[in-house]
């Protein structure tokens, strides 16, 4: 009779896994974002959105009231668009996409500068792209 023991090691080593917060299968990007206004620090409330961007559109959007910054987990594989925008102020874009080839989590900072303008579009202004660039095995 054959035994089920590694079976069952196999079974309990991932819902240990599982229960820690370690991901077995899907790696993330962090992203964390700053805002500046006129590029100065900013301690004034900002509206972020995140949505991901698929076929059908935008799906699972969220808006989030923010204070000098935001934090976000993406998952790979995914197209996502962050907006940053604060009444008064030309709205920012960035594009996102999650697809790589490495097994390994990423961390990603960057700034975001609002600028304050007579005329501001109600279309926010494509403010960058952030993609894995395979030769550098990193994101840019």
């Amino acid at each position: 009779m054959k035994s089920n023991k590694p079976l069952l090691l196999g079974i309990l080593v991932y819902m240990a896994l599982s229960l820690i917060g370690i991901n077995t299968i899907a790696q993330t990007l962090t992203i964390k974002g700053s805002v500046t206004l006129n590029d100065k620090s900013s301690f004034e409330m900002v509206k972020v959105s995140i949505a991901e961007v698929d076929t059908a559109g935008f799906t699972n959007q969220m808006t989030y009231d923010v204070v000098k910054g935001f934090k976000f987990e993406l998952e790979d594989n995914k197209n996502y668009l962050i907006v940053v925008q604060k009444s008064g102020f030309q709205s920012k874009a960035i594009s996102i996409n999650t697809n790589h080839t490495s097994n390994s989590r990423y961390l990603y900072s960057f700034i975001v500068n609002l600028s304050d303008s007579e005329i501001v579009s109600k279309y926010p202004e494509q403010a960058g792209g952030i993609y894995y660039n395979k030769s550098k095995k990193e994101y840019d």
